[in-house]
């Protein structure tokens, strides 16, 4: 493990992470936050991206709320977000988070095919489906 992954590693368990992960950020390396609220989804994604030294997972969420605050927080380059999160409805959670963030890519994850969902996540600023 090289020396930025053990101290994102170390921070991620900290309460210093926030900061942290500013001044470790490397331009090569995409930062993805992962908005998932079943926890086997969250280990397959992390276990899964992981698996590509491009990708840094920088922290994971449970809930649209917690999704917006960490967004807004950390900056990842993306978020990768369950498109079923309970609580705050996830196209007001994608407008949000691209009112303040208009670079970040966001990606809605799901199994649903219906064609109203897709344009509602894409109609709010999701990137891609």
């Amino acid at each position: 493990m090289n020396r930025t992954k053990s101290i994102e590693k170390f921070a991620q368990s900290s309460h210093i992470y926030t900061k942290a992960a500013m001044f470790i950020h490397d331009p090569a390396i995409v930062r993805i936050l992962i908005v998932e609220d079943d926890p086997i989804m969250q280990l397959g994604l992390t276990q899964a991206l992981e698996d590509y030294p491009i990708f840094s997972i920088v922290r994971q969420a449970r809930g649209d709320h917690a999704g917006v605050e960490m967004a807004l927080a950390l900056k990842p380059d993306v978020i990768v977000m369950d498109i079923g999160l309970p609580c705050l409805d996830r196209i007001v959670a994608t407008q949000q988070i691209r009112a303040k963030l208009p670079n970040l890519q966001v990606v809605m994850l799901t199994s649903h095919t219906a064609e109203t969902e897709i344009i509602a996540s894409l109609s709010s600023g999701a990137d891609a489906y």
